[in-house]
């Protein structure tokens, strides 16, 4: 038969077991993680780089030169040139009578343009011909296609009417060669062979500029 106090010692000891057991399982648990939440960065707002700053002119500064408004062209004009000329007869009663000459000009330019408006200057070569005299009349000088060689250099203004066409005026120095032959008994006396003139101009350009 149990002893009452040797029952309590067994549900003391009982009690004492389990809780050394409940510490045990306390100990050995792992400990949980925390979760930690993310550090969020702050966002940086992105810098824009800022234009350069106009620097302040001081009034004692000399102001920039101011560049050449006009456009240099340099060019070859194909052109052609007709005019009359008095040349006097001889062979009887002297008398003047008029000439035309005309030709095919072949001319170097140089030329400086703004937009409505320009100036040139050129050297270049003639080469034509020349008539004068009525065929039907045997009493007076006929004569025609008298080989005609010209030299000249000229210089011009002109108005741009748009950028292929333009109109002027040309001031120019011919050295004509001819030799005008005798004819119904008549000669041509020689006249001077250096001529200045002047000519009203126009330009078709291919470059239209």
């Amino acid at each position: 038969m149990i002893q009452p106090w040797l029952l309590t010692l067994l549900m003391i000891g009982a009690s004492a077991q389990a809780k050394q057991k409940t510490v045990k399982k306390t100990m050995a648990a792992p400990a949980k993680k925390s979760a930690v939440a993310p550090v969020k960065k702050p966002a940086v707002a992105p810098v824009t780089p800022t234009a350069p700053t106009t620097p302040v002119v001081s009034a004692l500064q000399k102001p920039v030169a101011k560049t050449n408004r006009f456009a240099t062209r340099h060019g070859i004009a194909l052109d052609y040139n007709s005019w009359f000329e008095n040349i006097r007869i001889t062979g009887g009663t002297p008398f003047q009578t008029k000439a035309l000459l005309y030709g095919i000009g072949l001319t170097y330019e140089f030329n400086k343009l703004r937009a409505s408006w320009g100036w040139g200057i050129g050297a270049g070569w003639v080469h034509g011909f020349a008539v004068s005299g009525d065929a039907t009349d045997t009493t007076t000088y006929y004569s025609k296609r008298v080989p005609l060689e010209i030299a000249r250099i000229n210089s011009r203004i002109f108005r741009r009417i748009n950028p292929r066409f333009d109109v002027g005026i040309l001031a120019c120095g011919l050295y004509t060669i001819t030799n005008w032959p005798t004819s119904n008994g008549f000669n041509v006396e020689k006249a001077g062979s250096l001529m200045m003139g002047g000519f009203l101009d126009t330009r078709w350009r291919l470059d239209g500029q």
